[in-house]
Order: C-alpha cells, then sequence, then structure tokens
C-alpha cells in the first residue's frame, strides 16, 4: 500500500469519477452522506468539470472534484476514507492529501490557470460560504485554531515555519506564535520541560 494512504491529515482533495452502473448525481451524494455518516464536521468544497478540454481538443468525462477541512485537529488517512467504500466503488474515488488548503479550493473553478476552462464561483457547492470567500479572495486566514489543530498543522507542515506561515496566514502566524514556536521546536526535538 502506497505509504500517502497511511499518512494522517485534516485535509483532503478527492476526485470522483462517474461509475458505468450508477446515477452520477445520485453517486455524488451517496459518497458525501457516506463521508458525513463518518464524520460530519468537516468543512466541504465541490464543483462538478463538466468542461474540462483534453490536450486533444476533445471533451472530459464529468467528475466531481471535492475538498474536505476536517475541523477540531481530527486527522484520518486516505486508506481509512477509501475504506467507507466497497471496491468497486473506490475505483471511481481518487483521493490525495491536500497540501495548500487554499490552492485546492482556487483550483476549483481554475482561477489560477486561465489556459483551463473558467468555472463560475456560484457553482461551487460548500457549507462554509465566508471560508470559501476568503480562500477564493487569496485569504489564507483561518477561524481560530485551537492547540490540537495547531499541532496538527505543524506537525502536517513537518515543522517548517514558512510553511506554516503560508498556511494559516500571517495575521494567525503572529497571533499563535509563540505557540507555534514552542511546538515547532517540541516536534523537532527540543525538550521545554
Amino acid at each position: 500500500m502506497n505509504d500517502f494512504l497511511n499518512k494522517r491529515s485534516s485535509n483532503f482533495v478527492i476526485v470522483l469519477n462517474s461509475p458505468k452502473d450508477r446515477d452520477f448525481i445520485e453517486f455524488y451524494e451517496f459518497f458525501v452522506n457516506t463521508l458525513k455518516a463518518y464524520n460530519s464536521n468537516f468543512d466541504f468544497y465541490s464543483i462538478l468539470h463538466d468542461s474540462d478540454i483534453k490536450e486533444n481538443g476533445e471533451l472530459k468525462t464529468p467528475h466531481y472534484h471535492i475538498v474536505i477541512s476536517f475541523k477540531n485537529g481530527f486527522r484520518t488517512r486516505c486508506a481509512t476514507i477509501l475504506n467507507l467504500f466497497d471496491n468497486d466503488i473506490r475505483l471511481c474515488i481518487s483521493i490525495q492529501l491536500c497540501v495548500n488548503l487554499v490552492s485546492s479550493i482556487r483550483y476549483l473553478i481554475h482561477l489560477d490557470n486561465e489556459k483551463k476552462f473558467q468555472y463560475s464561483r456560484d457553482l461551487i457547492s460548500t457549507n462554509n460560504k465566508r471560508m470559501l470567500s476568503n480562500y477564493l479572495e487569496g485569504n489564507t486566514e483561518l477561524e481560530n485554531l485551537c492547540s490540537i489543530e495547531l499541532i496538527s498543522i505543524c506537525k502536517d507542515l513537518e515543522y517548517r515555519r514558512m510553511k506554516i506561515l503560508e498556511y494559516i496566514g500571517l495575521n494567525n502566524f503572529n497571533k499563535y506564535y509563540k505557540v507555534i514556536d514552542l511546538i515547532c521546536n517540541i516536534g523537532k526535538g527540543s525538550s521545554y520541560d
């Protein structure tokens, strides 16, 4: 099994392809409901890409792009999410760890790539419209962070302060700098006991 399937994270990027024997919208709803049954405490951003063009000029098969961000420091594995589904359904799911939440959400409408079809921001389905607007406008400020979330973010970003700054934004980095510094020093092996 690939290492990435076993690495824990709070944020995931998913591409959902159409199954051959199911209605695509029903399949999408089934997927979302299964995730909610597993853990309903997450921010959710999705869009149907039905106008993407292949390099040869042909229309790509419609597919959903989904970004999920679990809250309150909850972390899980790609493999755990995949295992919520039967084998035939797993073949329609591509999942990876989300390295940059802002970039992943902006990609939903190809905001930073004018060569690709430009989708309307109104087509994004979300349960957190305020954060969606922040992300699309390039504002990386996250909501108030609890200590578990800060520890998870620092660990996910390998205690690299510049990556943490990029991920949580300058205001949050300044706000939590002393705690981030402590977490990073302990994470790298220093002791503060």
